[in-house]
């Protein structure tokens, strides 16, 4: 009895093992049977392959046209006393060569109180208020004024370009608001400030009542300092100087009889000092009228290192006084603008 339970005991122990191999094994078994054998091996299933997306180039960015850039050069202080040439300095964009034309245009205030037109006299003499010269006029209270490229700045792009004629201002300009324009004629953009507006400081006089006889005036600038003072209220001299410029004014009792030409003369020399005279025609020069008196007008020429030209204008006045008005230029060629507009405000009224 004890023997029939040891071999159950045992029959029941290998069962278990049995069991336990027959689990651990059941996966492999299964997958081998599920895992076809012989020469088809199973079909590969590949994934399409997608081709990458071209990168989009960026749109093509235009290239900047460089500008030319504009600046006017205009002095602090502009008055009659000295021609104004306008200036513009035009800085060139690299590789740009050709300067463009450009030119300035000045506008006035508006005057309706003071003319504009002007009537040529004699020469460069003027007749009526003229406050202004060079160029001709556009239109009332407006000038164009063409620049020419003079220095091109040792090739740094920069272009200085001048006016043709200077700006000569009269005595007592329009007061007001001025107005200077640059007008470039290019293709290219230009930048930098193309208009200025001025104002003009007016000039101060001498105030020559005390001085000259009683119906003279002279409208002097301040500017000019009185050198040489002779003789009175009756007959004497007065001198003035202004850099290179000299205005002087003699006066004397004349003849009772219209004036003529030999008196003229005689009047003429007595204003000249001892020792070299100055080369003039004094023969057959004509009468003239000075605002209707009769008068003369001398054309001299001073010697030496302070000689130039010079014009003397006798003119017998309604007291039968006679008066010598010269406008001289020391060291010069020429009679300068600001001497002409000073003796076109002479007058002998009685």
């Amino acid at each position: 009895m004890v023997s029939g339970d040891h071999d159950w005991r045992i029959r029941l122990l290998w069962i278990g093992v049995g069991l336990v191999l027959l689990a651990s094994c059941a996966p492999a078994s299964l997958n081998a049977l599920l895992t076809p054998t012989g020469s088809h091996p199973s079909p590969v299933v590949s994934s399409p392959t997608l081709a990458p997306a071209p990168t989009p180039l960026p749109s093509p960015t235009a290239t900047p046209i460089p500008p030319l850039e504009v600046r006017v050069r205009w002095p602090e202080q502009a008055s009659a006393l000295a021609p104004v040439v306008i200036e513009v300095d035009v800085i060139l964009p690299p590789g740009v060569e050709e300067p463009p034309p450009v030119r300035a245009i000045l506008s006035s205030p508006p005057d309706p109180e003071r003319p504009f037109d002007l009537t040529p006299q004699e020469g460069h003499r003027f007749a009526g208020e003229e406050w202004f010269r060079f160029p001709p006029e556009l239109e009332e209270g407006t000038w164009i004024f063409d620049l020419r490229p003079e220095d091109h700045g040792a090739g740094l792009g920069r272009v200085r370009y001048v006016s043709h004629e200077s700006l000569q201002l009269g005595l007592e300009p329009p007061q007001g608001v001025w107005r200077l324009r640059v007008d470039v004629q290019s293709a290219w953009p230009v930048v930098g400030e193309r208009e200025l507006t001025f104002r003009l400081s007016p000039l101060p006089f001498h105030d020559l009542r005390e001085v000259l006889p009683a119906g003279i005036n002279l409208r002097l600038p301040l500017a000019f300092v009185e050198q040489e003072a002779r003789g009175d209220l009756w007959a004497g001299a007065r001198t003035w100087w202004y850099g290179d410029d000299h205005v002087s004014l003699w006066w004397a009792p004349g003849p009772a009889e219209p004036l003529l030409l030999n008196n003229a003369i005689v009047m003429l020399e007595a204003t000249y000092e001892s020792g070299d005279p100055p080369a003039a025609d004094l023969e057959g020069v004509p009468e003239t009228e000075w605002q209707g008196q009769t008068a003369f007008l001398f054309h001299e020429q001073w010697p030496g290192a302070r000689g130039g030209p010079a014009e003397a204008l006798v003119v017998q006045g309604p007291d039968r006084w006679l008066y010598v008005l010269r406008l001289r230029a020391m060291g010069g060629d020429a009679i300068s603008p600001l001497l002409r507009l000073i003796g076109e405000t002479f007058t002998v009224v009685e």
